[in-house]
């Protein structure tokens, strides 16, 4: 494959993709902002995923302009579901970004794109081959492992060397006149061909050229990252509920989950016997002002470095007990790498009207609690 002639490279590749491109919504209409949007939706997201989303987006937040006249919490209301907020977030940044400095356009320069917030080399790449028709690769973890194969690269993805050297071979390969779909192409051979694990060699079209699949060893490129130690942590969620009313905190902008509304949480498991106390401890709510206390369903949910294993309280409150102010309440945080706690007073709580508490972004972690917080409310109602 080294000495392979690129033309002969990229005619197979062109000529596989115009038979078996995936029908997407993004790719019916390329611009310049659909490219943005649906790009940053599809990083570390399944296309089948975010079809239904981008459909949405768009429709709500049709171009820069609109999206950056939107609030973060609309932002963050139709993501819901996505995880990664800070994707989200970086795009808000970024349409204000264009609106002013660049008049609402997205520029077709890459020392340009790279100025605005969240937009790096791949979505930089994806922008001006796929909108523009420039000759610059887009380079993700599928180009980076399929290039890996092509040439039997001991590469390791993520390394400072990985992008410098898969990026080398693709200048060379990438094709002039087609920039955009060649880069696309790469990516559907990565996503529904040369996957990770199980490689579907005998339908690729590169087969005949593959030093990885001559050498029998496709799985073997690229090499493997180091595994990362997943944290678990124990967390007790609290659903202290008023009336028609549920207490919420938004999370802090920086740091996990931030700018995302969530139900309090503690660190630990604690059990309906230990709920006076808790939130005595950690509300200052006597307990006289609760009515009752319910154990739900336990409930775990995966970030790429931290497992959160969750139980979760019911608290209702005596409607007459409480005045209007926020409540103020402790969290947990680890503060380093020797997992050492420290309790720090965060922002103040506050009791939402249910309903509108449904238009709210909650992180995907809560989304059992969620739906069981809006399912309860409607059938009260009925």
């Amino acid at each position: 494959m080294e000495n392979a002639d690129n033309d002969i490279f990229s005619r197979l590749l062109l000529d596989w993709y115009d038979q078996h491109a995936r029908d997407l919504p993004w790719r019916r209409l390329r611009t310049p902002y659909s490219t943005w949007i649906s790009e940053v939706m599809l990083q570390q997201t399944q296309a089948n995923t975010v079809i239904p989303y981008y459909e949405k987006f768009i429709h709500i937040f049709p171009d820069v302009q609109a999206l950056s006249n939107s609030s973060l919490d609309e932002v963050l209301s139709h993501w819901a579901g996505l995880g990664y907020y800070s994707r989200a977030k970086n795009l808000k940044r970024g349409a204000e970004f264009f609106v002013q400095h660049h008049t609402g356009k997205i520029p077709c320069d890459r020392i340009a794109l790279l100025e605005a917030p969240g937009i790096g080399p791949y979505i930089a790449g994806a922008i001006l081959s796929m909108a523009y028709n420039q000759p610059e690769p887009a380079i993700d973890g599928n180009l980076i492992r399929v290039v890996s194969r092509l040439f039997a690269l001991l590469i390791v993805p993520g390394a400072s060397d990985a992008y410098r050297t898969v990026k080398s071979k693709l200048d060379k390969m990438i094709p002039i006149d087609r920039p955009g779909d060649f880069n696309e192409a790469m990516m559907d051979i990565g996503a529904t061909i040369c996957s990770p694990k199980s490689p579907s060699c005998e339908i690729c079209p590169f087969s005949e050229l593959c030093n990885a699949h001559l050498l029998g060893k496709e799985t073997d490129f690229p090499l493997k990252k180091a595994p990362t130690k997943i944290r678990i942590e124990d967390r007790t969620i609290i659903l202290m509920v008023r009336d028609n009313h549920i207490l919420l905190r938004r999370r802090p902008e920086q740091g996990l989950l931030g700018g995302l509304y969530e139900f309090p949480s503690v660190t630990g498991h604690f059990d309906s016997k230990c709920a006076i106390s808790l939130v005595s401890n950690e509300f200052g709510i006597h307990e006289s002002q609760i009515a009752s206390v319910e154990t739900l369903e336990n409930d775990s949910f995966k970030f790429s470095h931290l497992v959160w294993e969750m139980k979760a309280l019911l608290i209702h409150l005596h409607p007459t007990d409480i005045t209007s102010s926020p409540l103020l309440f402790r969290e947990t945080q680890s503060m380093d790498e020797s997992e050492s706690r420290l309790n720090i007073l965060s922002d103040t709580s506050f009791f939402c009207d249910i309903e509108q508490a449904a238009g709210l972004a909650f992180p995907t972690a809560l989304k059992t609690y969620k739906n069981f917080m809006l399912k309860s409310f409607f059938e009260q109602k009925q």
